[in-house]
């Protein structure tokens, strides 16, 4: 996550999941990231962190919301925060992808998921994790910079 933003910066990564399906935009710097990696960027793994870590995770970006748009419920700020997006770009960024769930959860619902973004590596049965890790699950563990 990009650190010229009003939230903070972790190694992790967020996503929507809508009707048991992961949304979660591709970028192009993906494949970068996979070619440099070695590794198949059409075989990727979000996992999950602990639901401790997610709504602790979760907290902390909406306190961040708290001080940019104000105390509302979430949704409300939700909902702000896609309308002053999108007068800024229409589309996801890479390396913004809290913002980009805000996006994707107000003009289509959804639930928010934090954890870890990896990529399988080639003739292996192991994965490259480029925002979190396999066996990450602690505040602590994301917070490493």
């Amino acid at each position: 996550m990009g650190n010229n933003s009003i939230f903070p910066v972790v190694d992790g990564h967020f996503w929507v999941v809508r009707d048991g399906q992961i949304i979660d935009p591709f970028f192009d710097e993906y494949k970068d990231i996979c070619a440099f990696n070695k590794c198949d960027w059409k075989e990727s793994s979000h996992l999950p962190a602990p639901e401790i870590t997610q709504k602790i995770m979760i907290g902390m970006f909406k306190k961040a919301l708290d001080k940019s748009i104000g105390e509302k419920p979430f949704e409300e700020q939700i909902s702000e925060f896609a309308n002053l997006s999108r007068k800024i770009s229409e589309k996801p960024a890479f390396g913004k992808c809290f913002q980009n769930c805000l996006l994707e959860i107000s003009d289509n619902g959804g639930d928010l998921v934090f954890g870890s973004l990896g990529w399988k590596i080639y003739g292996t049965d192991k994965y490259f994790y480029e925002y979190g890790g396999e066996d990450w699950k602690t505040i602590r563990d994301f917070r490493k910079m």
